[in-house]
């Protein structure tokens, strides 16, 4: 099981730097989703062309506060510095279902997953979605 893993590898490992095109010759833009500034590097060495989606509710989770403006800005402009002008999309907010954060007293629901959530909760908590 594990040599077949490493020759999967081996196998993709060929393909990085390959055009990503449809058997009909259209091109696929290879994107990946990060949660961090440190996930471009592996975006990068495995042939991304685009952070397809920047999860930014990371940066709010393992601490006890608040992100300041100051540290996201430093963030995302990290992520845009490194992806060197290639697309990159940043996904507001996203906390509730199974992301809770300590310091951040969110409602209990029967179904947080399509409850108080991402946009719903930014657009009630502006100055939290305004630092953003």
């Amino acid at each position: 099981k594990h040599t077949k893993k490493k020759t999967q590898k081996t196998e993709w490992a060929k393909l990085v730097n390959e055009p990503t095109v449809s058997k009909d010759g259209h091109h696929v833009e290879l994107a990946a989703n990060i949660g961090t500034p440190d996930d471009v590097k592996g975006v990068l060495e495995n042939g991304g062309e685009a952070v397809g989606l920047y999860r930014t509710e990371f940066l709010y989770m393992g601490r006890d506060q608040l992100p300041t403006e100051d540290e996201q800005f430093d963030a995302y402009k990290t992520v845009l510095e490194r992806m060197e002008g290639k697309s990159v999309v940043v996904r507001t907010l996203d906390i509730g279902g199974d992301k809770e954060l300590p310091y951040l007293q969110l409602p209990k629901e029967m179904n947080p997953f399509l409850g108080y959530r991402a946009i719903r909760l930014c657009l009630e908590e502006q100055e939290i979605f305004r630092t953003q």
